[in-house]
This record gives structure tokens, sequence and C-alpha cells, in this order.
């Protein structure tokens, strides 16, 4: 039997695929693009989708697009949507038919898990270029969760099993994505969802708003913020053939997100922050930060920061087969 995690992030899409003895087979990302374009007459292209009366690029095929004709995913509607494309791309990606996945596991922010039965909904059930995919069995966690359970499990150096004992460990977790932060609260070693808290465009789209502004003024060109995380990811700004390096604004920018982030969860935890032993900083945004970070009460995974809910959504899935077959 096997399970296949999707964290559908407004930035990434992380996909994990695996059996249900815990056997990764497959873990990989590609970004959270979709737009719409045409279906020519006569001209077979597969990677063009069908879906909703409308056709549509997705993911790195998506890239070469116009500007304007992306669809802007940071809108919960939207990714809900256009969620059912996400996934579809995923398992064409792994190469393996709808009948080979007997668990799929997913998540929302916390800021949208009140939508998690339409989101499961619309997974369970879909229609692309004339054909019905039915998975039977979707479950959507909280994101943030799927942090937890990797991190009990592997600490902060998957996949090498933690020898840290958690089980009294007082302390949040701040999943960072490209637009949401969701917080949550660790209290000796058990969470309470009435602690998970998500807030929206918190997420690393700030330091990226910051680097087309910069763009923008050093050299008259209007950038979107996916194309802005491109230069943060890979940190430089090609044009016509130029590369330009902004090591320091960068730098600069995310040691100033890292203070308002720290300021934020201040502000949601105010009579706790003073006795957590330490913040653990997860997701995609977390990523930025490398190791610099560790300094005993800011703690950052040191490989697959991105990866920590879908591998935690994939360790869930395999513990729940395995419940099923007893």
């Amino acid at each position: 039997m096997n399970v296949l995690s999707i964290d559908i992030g407004f930035g990434d899409t992380k996909v994990v695929y695996g059996t249900d003895y815990g056997e990764v087979i497959k873990k990989f990302k590609f970004p959270t693009i979709v737009g719409i374009t045409q279906k020519l007459e006569h001209v077979e292209n597969d990677k063009i989708l069908g879906f909703e009366n409308n056709y549509y690029l997705v993911g790195e095929n998506a890239r070469h697009l116009p500007s304007e004709n992306f669809i802007d995913v940071s809108e919960y509607k939207n990714l809900e949507f256009f969620a059912p494309l996400f996934l579809h791309t995923a398992i064409e990606m792994l190469k393996i038919n709808s009948d080979d996945i007997d668990l799929i596991v997913t998540g929302l922010s916390i800021a949208q898990i009140n939508n998690s039965g339409y989101f499961q909904n619309r997974l369970k059930s879909y229609t692309i270029s004339g054909v019905e995919y039915i998975h039977d069995r979707v479950i959507v966690l909280p994101q943030g969760a799927g942090c937890k359970i990797l991190h009990d499990k592997f600490g902060l150096n998957y996949p090498t099993i933690n020898t840290e004992f958690l089980g009294d460990k007082t302390y949040i977790i701040a999943d960072i994505g490209n637009n949401t932060c969701d917080f949550l609260l660790v209290s000796n070693g058990k969470t309470d969802p009435n602690l998970f808290q998500g807030l929206e465009k918190t997420g690393i789209m700030l330091i990226c708003q910051k680097i087309a502004k910069l763009i923008a003024e050093k050299h008259s060109r209007n950038i979107t913020v996916g194309e802005a995380k491109q230069i943060l990811d890979e940190g430089v700004y090609k044009l016509r053939g130029q590369r330009y390096y902004y090591d320091k604004e960068i730098s600069e920018y995310k040691q100033d997100y890292l203070k308002e982030l720290i300021k934020l969860i201040e502000g949601r935890f105010p009579s706790i922050i003073d006795k957590i032993e330490f913040i653990l900083l997860v997701g995609g945004g977390a990523r930025i930060f490398n190791n610099s970070s560790n300094d005993g009460f800011i703690r950052v995974p040191l490989s697959e920061h991105e990866f920590y809910n879908a591998l935690g959504f994939y360790f869930f899935g395999v513990d729940k087969l395995k419940q099923k077959d007893k």
C-alpha cells in the first residue's frame, strides 16, 4: 500500500510518495504556478490540461507564459479551485496511476483550516482533460502538524532518527510559507488545536516584495512576486544576459524579516514566550535562514526545511494505514 502526501504551498508544491512501511520512494517539488493558455487545433500538447471549461499549464510548464496569464494562487479561493491541477501534476510527475495511491494526505494553513471539508472534496473527485479521477481516501491536516510529527521522529536532521527526548519540551513551531505563517505551541510535548494560529500575508512574500521594489529602483523593471522569489532562491537577477547580485540587500531583508517574525510570535504568545525552550523555524521560508539561525533558542532543520510538512503528512499516512491493517 502506498501514501502520497502533497503540501500545496503558495510558492511551491511539495510531494512525498512512499510505501506503508515508511520507505520514501520519491520526494520533489514544483512551483505552484498555473497559467491560462489555448489549445491549438491539430497540435498535440499533453502538457496543456483541460479543466473547468478552460485550458491551463501548470508548474514548470507554465513559466514561459506571459505574466498576465498567471492565476494568483496567493488567494485561497484560487488555491482551492486549482488544487486538482496540482495534485494531477504531482501524480503525472510520479509516473504512477491513481490506483497506485491508497491514501492522500495534504494540509491547509491554520488560517484556512475551516475550509478543510471543501478542500478535501475538491481533491476527492475532479475531471481533467475529459478524464474523471476519484480518490476515496483524502485527509486534510493543519499545516504545522506535519512539522510536529516529523520533528518528533527525526528532530532537526531527517532522515537520522531523533535521539533528543521531546516529550517534556515546550516550544513554538513557526511554519513559514510564501504567503502564510502558521504557529503551533507545543506544551510538554503535546499540542492543543486551540493554540494553533495562522496568519495570511506574513510569509516570505514580504521579502519578495522588497526585492521587487529593489529591482524597480535599480533597473526600472516591474517583476512579479514569483520572479522575486526566484531571485531570493538563486541570489541573482538576470537581465539581458547580465547577472546582478544583491547579496547585501537580501541579507538585510532576511534579518529584518526574522526580527519582525520574532516580534509577531511574542505578540501572539505573550504569556508563554519567556517560558518556551526554543522556536523551531520550518517550511519553505525557513530554508532561506539556513543553519546560521541555530543559536539554541532559534532552531532550523539541517535539511529538508520546506519538506517538513509533506514528510510529516507522509508518516502520518503511514501510521493511518498501519492502524487500518490491525
